[in-house]
């Protein structure tokens, strides 16, 4: 049978745990559909196990809070990035053509002299 010290330091533990994953995934880049399923279910992890766990086993109550903004950054990341970016284009230049232009000879008119 698991204590309940035991049983509140594996949670903490879980938490941190996914906590690495999400930012991680978060940090890689949230480019395709995918990417952001799989960012959406860490951050569905973390705050479900952010819930759950107890923060006198976390360090204290600030340490409680900064995973709170954590989990707010995250969020607010995901949602920003709805994974319709596509890989950057491939910027193709075409050579210019090189115009030259006839120029016109003008023909200075003969002035007379007074």
């Amino acid at each position: 049978m698991v204590s309940t010290n035991q049983s509140g330091l594996a949670k903490v533990q879980s938490l941190y745990v996914v906590q690495v994953e999400l930012v991680d995934c978060v940090a890689q880049g949230l480019r395709t559909p995918a990417q952001v399923q799989k960012a959406k279910k860490h951050l569905q992890e973390f705050s479900r196990l952010l819930k759950d766990a107890d923060w006198s086993y976390m360090g204290g109550e600030d340490v409680y809070v900064a995973l709170q903004r954590i989990q707010k950054d995250m969020s607010a990341k995901i949602k920003k990035t709805k994974g319709t970016k596509s890989a950057p284009k491939k910027v193709v230049t075409k050579k210019a053509k090189k115009v030259t232009a006839k120029k016109k000879i003008s023909k200075k008119k003969a002035t007379k002299k007074k």
